[in-house]
């Protein structure tokens, strides 16, 4: 397994784990009391923010490995921007979860 592999893996597990806990967020939000919804936004916004970093790097890890895996590329983590990865793939087919 390469390197870029496992950071996938890794990655893929992290935006698991925070979809889950925004899952139960909303949860504590729709059916809890003033506070709890004010204390459960918040922490919404937080997890929110972790998930959309962890899918920026799942896609760049996806766009390396791919560039490297397949087309015997060199390329780097942040040589092409964020929506030029996630077009880049999506053209290609290639599942990013």
């Amino acid at each position: 397994m390469t390197k870029y592999e496992e950071l996938i893996q890794i990655t893929k597990q992290n935006v698991q784990s925070l979809k889950s806990q925004i899952n139960m967020c909303v949860a504590y939000i729709t059916f809890g009391d003033r506070g709890m919804k004010t204390k459960y936004r918040k922490q919404e916004e937080s997890l929110q923010k972790k998930l959309d970093e962890q899918m920026y790097w799942l896609i760049q890890y996806t766009m390396v490995n791919y560039m490297k895996e397949y087309l015997g590329g060199v390329i780097e983590e942040g040589d092409y921007t964020h929506e030029e990865c996630k077009e880049y793939l999506r053209s290609n087919e290639v599942k990013i979860i």
